[in-house]
């Protein structure tokens, strides 16, 4: 039996995920002993008495880097991968994507209609450096549709609630509206919702928010409910386990980087924000219908319109076709479907509206450049974590 130290937050939510996915990996392919411990003073075990195997750690923690650098046993790495953490080669270290995860929420409120953009970041700090790569890949996204985007972090951590509103609030009256705003995370995303407030601007009818991490508690008690990014922290800890597991056998292992699953819409982005009443109208059609198997007439009946017209007016505003905006309705809901639920491919295509499982599976691998199968194990998520 190899003892394995999990040395993780156990009172932040996101360290909890970590954590099932490492439960996970051991009861598939292994006999662990786990020490774990979620008082403080127990957290790090005394490794001159614990004799383990390997660690599994949060590097973000200066004192604990400073602990397991020298040790002579495996170690892997979790975190934001900056600060004290150096990629030397020695400890293999889990990421998080955050290419993927800043595009996943750009791509949703540019779906959504929105044309101006922000950014909401939190004070940069030595081992934040994540929160910086989100605003970037997010801008970059935006500025390739020839959308503008305004950025706004606060200059350091405030310990003064009412002064970092204050600051808040000045940034966001004066910004462009209709507005889609990412923040770089859940709690900085609440901090926003609550500046709004303030300000008596209209969530999302004005401003449309997306946070980042999908915890349950900070998103459903945030007002309106917070749409999130869905990061893969089950897997980010079931991956970690993996690499220790391989080093714990001699091997020779590299770091990974997990996507995320997706976005949890909630009421935060829940509008679509054209001026056109036509192509509004549509859109909304589309995301209601999508999936029962419409065609580009059903939507101009239904907006009663010519076929042509819709088409001139969908181009003129979305640069899109109508077929496209189905297309990626339905194939949305396929991803999702693959990673929440263990139906049989055939089901999963009938549910997210596509005639045959063959149709289905080359625009998945066109998005993913993985088949419906292998997506669904890359991506696999115990449904137990939302």
């Amino acid at each position: 039996m190899k003892k394995v130290a999990v040395i993780l937050n156990l009172n932040k939510q996101y360290d909890r995920y970590l954590v099932a996915g490492i439960a996970r990996y051991v009861k598939e392919q292994g006999d662990w002993s786990l020490y774990l411990e979620d008082e403080p003073h127990l957290r790090i075990p005394d490794f001159s008495t614990w004799k383990g195997h390997g660690v599994i750690a949060d590097l973000d923690d200066e004192e604990l880097y400073k602990k397991l650098v020298n040790l002579k046993i495996p170690v892997v790495g979790l975190g934001g991968g900056y600060g004290l953490y150096t990629d030397n080669g020695q400890i293999p270290y889990v990421y998080t994507d955050n290419k993927g995860i800043a595009e996943l929420g750009a791509e949703h409120l540019y779906d959504r209609g929105f044309r101006n953009f922000a950014f909401s970041n939190i004070a940069p700090t030595a081992i934040n450096g994540w929160a910086a790569e989100r605003e970037n890949y997010f801008k970059d996204f935006v500025s390739a549709r020839d959308c503008p985007c305004n950025s706004y972090a606060e200059a350091e951590k405030h310990n003064d609630w009412e002064a970092m509103l204050s600051n808040l609030i000045k940034w966001l009256k004066d910004l462009p509206k209709p507005l889609g705003l990412m923040a770089a995370n859940d709690s900085k995303a609440r901090h926003v919702l609550e500046a709004c407030r303030r300000l008596n601007l209209r969530v999302p009818e004005d401003i449309a928010v997306v946070g980042v991490d999908d915890d349950p508690m900070m998103c459903e008690l945030a007002s309106p409910s917070l749409t999130s990014v869905i990061q893969g922290t089950d897997k980010l800890g079931y991956e970690a386990a993996r690499l220790l597991d391989q080093k714990m056998k001699g091997e020779d292992v590299q770091g990974v980087t997990v996507e995320p699953l997706g976005i949890n819409v909630r009421q935060s982005t829940d509008i679509i924000a054209i001026d056109d009443e036509l192509i509004s109208k549509a859109l909304a059609f589309i995301r209601e219908n999508a999936c029962n198997f419409i065609q580009v007439e059903d939507v101009s009946r239904f907006c009663k319109v010519s076929r042509s017209t819709l088409e001139k007016r969908f181009k003129a505003v979305l640069q899109q076709s109508v077929h496209n905006e189905i297309s990626k309705v339905q194939l949305k809901r396929a991803l999702r479907l693959l990673v929440e639920t263990s139906l049989p491919l055939k089901e999963v295509a009938e549910k997210a509206g596509f005639s045959t499982v063959q149709y289905m599976t080359m625009k998945v691998k066109e998005k993913t450049g993985k088949t419906p199968k292998n997506y669904r194990i890359s991506s696999k998520k115990s449904i137990d974590n939302f």
